[in-house]
């Protein structure tokens, strides 16, 4: 099934997290049925700060499928130390992960020597 790009243009960040969030709710929804678990990645930048809070309300409110079957990947994780707030994981945890409940074992993180980080520089 070929798919259409589309481009849809909202007011504010808000809305782009709102809209997004449901995406997430949809895909989410159709992968734990299918395979009872939902794996998604996420980037860096601003996006875990602008699609957290729509993905924490309606994970208060009851909307969101089973958030123990997602499973948190990083698509472009920066080598900095965990705790840096250049960190992707930081934000992901803090925006994503924790307000939702997902288990941190479900949480893929790279893992390499404190040498080598960035910040440590």
């Amino acid at each position: 099934k070929k798919t259409v790009p589309q481009v849809t243009i909202l007011d504010d960040k808000k809305a782009v997290g709102r809209a997004v969030a449901l995406e997430i709710k949809k895909q989410a929804a159709d992968a734990i049925e299918r395979r009872r678990m939902f794996v998604v990645a996420f980037s860096g930048g601003s996006l875990p700060k602008i699609v957290g809070p729509a993905l924490a309300e309606m994970h208060k409110d009851g909307e969101l499928p089973d958030t123990d079957q997602w499973h948190i990947l990083f698509s472009d994780e920066r080598l900095v130390s965990l705790s840096s707030d250049d960190s992707n994981f930081k934000s992901v945890k803090e925006h994503v992960v924790d307000p939702l409940g997902i288990p941190d074992k479900n949480v893929v993180r790279a893992t390499v020597k404190s040498e080598l980080f960035l910040d440590d520089k």
